[in-house]
């Protein structure tokens, strides 16, 4: 995915290289297993009971595109790269809303995830 600044203009790093998230789709097994997990622990199978509250949807939310960011180009902070691992990658969805947002839509287009000999 080519990143969009917060007015929705591509970006680019100070090279002119475009900033680039490359993400699994919402139908990829990781991304499908995270999601299994977070419904399994909201539900109280004792009990029959489902345990659900915004911020617990939040944080799910958060982990679900954290799973599925798999590496990134030009994602800086304070000039210095930033490491494409889950708990910098869930921070920064979490400080960022309108990347947050991008990042969701673009992986629940199963377009974006089609080749172009698949979408013919």
């Amino acid at each position: 995915m080519h990143v969009k600044d917060v007015r929705g203009a591509l970006a680019y790093d100070d090279d002119g290289s475009p900033i680039t998230i490359t993400l699994m789709s919402d139908d990829a097994e990781p991304v499908q297993r995270q999601q299994r997990e977070a419904v399994n622990r909201r539900m109280d199978v004792k009990r029959g009971q489902v345990k659900v509250n915004m911020q617990g949807l939040d944080e799910e939310a958060l982990d679900k595109l954290a799973v599925a960011t798999v590496r990134w180009s030009g994602i800086k902070s304070g000039g210095e790269p930033l490491p494409c691992d889950f708990k910098v990658v869930r921070a920064l969805y979490e400080q960022h809303r309108w990347l947050r947002e991008q990042v969701d839509e673009f992986i629940a287009d199963r377009a974006n995830f089609l080749t172009s000999s698949q979408s013919s």
